[in-house]
C-alpha cells in the first residue's frame, strides 16, 4: 500500500538514518478495493462488534452488527458503495496513478460527502511522486 502524503520523507529518514528496512513501499497496482464495499467483507471489533471499515472500529454509530446478536443491520453499505466510490469521483476518471492506490480511501471519501470533513481521499503525493520512487529503488537494490 502507498503510504499516505508526506509520509515518504519520513519514511525515508527512518530507512537511512535509522536503518528501519521493515518499511513496506509497495508501487504495484493495487486490485480489490476494500472491505467497505464489498458485501461479504466485516471486520469484527474486541467485543464482537462488525464493521465495515478498519477506519470505522471503535465508532459506535458505524457498527452494522455484532458477533452475539446476529442482527444485521449493514445500512451503510449502499452509501459506501453508491457515491463513494473512486468512480463517481470525476478527479479519478484520468488519474494515471488510479491503478496504484486503487482509488483510496471510500470511507473517508465517504466522510467527505455526507459529513463535511475535509480530506483529500488521494493518497499519492503527486509533486513528491519521484521521491516515492526514488524510496522505492533505494530501499530494493540492496536486494
Amino acid at each position: 500500500m502507498l503510504p499516505d502524503k508526506g509520509e515518504i520523507a519520513f519514511l525515508k529518514e527512518m530507512y537511512e538514518k535509522y536503518g528501519i528496512e521493515d518499511i513496506k513501499v509497495d508501487i504495484s497496482p493495487q486490485i480489490g478495493g476494500c472491505a467497505a464495499t464489498c458485501v461479504n467483507s466485516i471486520i469484527i471489533g474486541p467485543e464482537g462488534e462488525f464493521y465495515k471499515c478498519w477506519v470505522d472500529v471503535g465508532k459506535k454509530e458505524r457498527i452494522i452488527s455484532n458477533l452475539f446478536d446476529g442482527n444485521i443491520q449493514n445500512l451503510l453499505l449502499p452509501s459506501y458503495i453508491v457515491g463513494s466510490d473512486m468512480l463517481s469521483d470525476s478527479q479519478y476518471h484520468h488519474c494515471t496513478f488510479l491503478p496504484l492506490c486503487d482509488g483510496g480511501c471510500t470511507v473517508r471519501r465517504y466522510n467527505k460527502l455526507h459529513q463535511n470533513t475535509q480530506y483529500d481521499p488521494c493518497p499519492i503525493d503527486r509533486v513528491d511522486f519521484d521521491s516515492l520512487l526514488d524510496f522505492h529503488a533505494l530501499k530494493y537494490k540492496k536486494k
